[in-house]
């Protein structure tokens, strides 16, 4: 493609609407999970979220893992709902 079809192709890419592909990152090329509706050879711009949010590995690094750790009326979560369920 050369260099000013490309910039007409970017120039037509930015009046369309934002989209959100996801795709997988491997061996240096992007690959989109889904079909994507786009003319072969347009040029893309990739947004990476600066902090992606990271998921536990356990729920032991939850934060709220624990808390009910000292209450002496909740043994467990099954007992405790058992408790609740025979209340009602």
């Amino acid at each position: 493609m050369s260099p000013r079809n490309a910039l007409a192709t970017y120039a037509t890419i930015e009046k369309h609407a934002t989209m959100t592909i996801p795709a997988r990152y491997e061996n240096g090329v992007f690959k989109p999970l889904e079909d994507v509706n786009l003319i072969e050879g347009t040029i893309v711009e990739v947004h990476l979220p600066e902090d992606a949010p990271k998921r536990p590995k356990s729920v032991r690094d939850w934060p709220t893992f624990g808390i009910w750790a000292d209450r002496d009326d909740i043994p467990d979560g099954v007992t405790y709902e058992d408790r609740i369920r025979r209340s009602r």
